[in-house]
C-alpha cells in the first residue's frame, strides 16, 4: 500500500513520522475521513472546511489548500490503482518536546486510501447505547479512544455501533443519529460532530419538503421513534432495526432518504 505523506507517495514500510510527533504522543491533531466514487472525492470542500475551522479551534495552521489536498488525494489514489476508496486526511501538530506545549515544527499531512469494503445495510443494523462521551465533540482530533472503546463494546454484545448518551442522545462513536417520528425526521443538535454526511441529508431532506428538527433527543423518545437511521461518510445513510433492545422498521422515510442520497451522488459523479 502506497501512503502519502506531505504529498510524497511513499510505500507503507518507508512511510514514517516522528516519534516525537505530538500527533503520536498526545493525540494532538485532526483528521477527516471521506470516500470516493470513480476516483473523485465527494464533498472535499465540506470535508477540508470543517478540517480548517477544527484547526483554527486547536490553534493549528493547515500545511496545505484544499486544492492541494484534492491533488494530493487523486495522486494517491491513482497509485494504489483504487477506484471507491476510503481516505482518510490525518494533520498532526508536528515535533515538539514531551509536554503539553503547542509550540511545534514539521507538522505532518498524512493520507491513506484503501478499498472501499462496500456491505448491504439495507436489512439495518443494531445500535447500543452508552454513557461514554467524546472530548471535544465540535472537532474530530486524533484522541479518539472513547470511540474505539465504545465501538469495541458495541462489537462484544453483537451490535453495530455505539450511541452516546448522558442526559440527551448525542451521536455514535463514528456516525450522527437520526430518528423519525409521524414524518418529521429528529436529529441532536449539541454536543456532537456535525457530520458531513449528515448535513447533506439534512439538506436532501428539506429540498424534498421532509421536516427536520434538530434538537435534544432523549433516549425514551429514540425509543419511541418510528424510524430510526444513522449517516457516515464510508456508508452514507444507514438504516438502523434495534437500539438495544427496542426493535424498528426500516421505515418509508429511510428508505426515501436512501434513494434521494443515491441520487444525489450519481448527479454529482457526472458533474466531477
Amino acid at each position: 500500500m502506497e501512503i502519502s505523506i506531505d504529498g510524497v507517495i511513499l510505500d507503507e514500510e518507508n512511510a514514517k513520522i516522528s516519534v516525537l510527533d505530538h500527533g503520536l504522543l498526545l493525540g494532538d491533531g485532526l483528521f477527516e475521513t471521506m470516500r470516493t466514487y470513480r476516483g473523485k472525492t465527494f464533498k472535499l470542500h465540506e470535508h477540508y472546511t470543517r478540517l480548517a475551522e477544527s484547526a483554527g479551534k486547536i490553534f493549528l495552521q493547515l500545511p496545505f489548500t484544499e486544492k492541494e489536498i484534492g491533488k494530493m488525494i487523486e495522486s494517491l489514489i491513482a497509485a494504489n490503482k483504487l477506484s471507491e476508496a476510503r481516505v482518510r486526511v490525518t494533520v498532526t501538530r508536528g515535533i515538539g518536546a514531551p509536554g503539553l506545549s503547542i509550540d511545534c515544527s514539521n507538522p505532518k499531512t498524512i493520507i491513506i486510501a484503501t478499498k472501499l469494503e462496500e456491505h448491504d445495510y439495507s436489512n439495518g443494523v443494531r445500535l447500543i447505547t452508552t454513557n461514554a462521551e467524546r472530548a471535544m465533540p465540535g472537532i474530530k482530533s486524533l484522541s479518539y479512544l472513547p470511540s474505539v472503546i465504545a465501538k469495541k463494546n458495541a462489537q462484544d454484545l453483537g451490535a453495530f455501533e455505539a450511541v452516546y448518551v448522558d442526559s440527551q442522545v448525542r451521536e455514535g462513536s463514528f456516525s450522527n443519529v437520526f430518528m423519525v417520528k409521524e414524518g418529521i425526521i429528529k436529529t441532536p443538535k449539541e454536543k456532537i460532530l456535525r457530520g458531513i454526511t449528515r448535513d447533506y441529508v439534512i439538506e436532501l431532506a428539506e429540498k424534498n419538503k421532509v421536516k427536520v428538527i434538530e434538537c435534544d433527543i432523549t433516549v425514551e423518545e429514540l425509543y419511541g421513534a418510528d424510524e430510526v437511521f444513522i449517516t457516515y461518510s464510508t456508508a452514507g445513510i444507514v438504516p438502523v432495526i434495534m437500539v438495544d433492545k427496542k426493535i424498528f422498521k426500516v421505515g418509508d422515510t429511510t428508505k426515501k432518504l436512501i434513494e434521494l442520497y443515491a441520487g444525489g451522488v450519481s448527479e454529482w459523479m457526472q458533474k466531477a
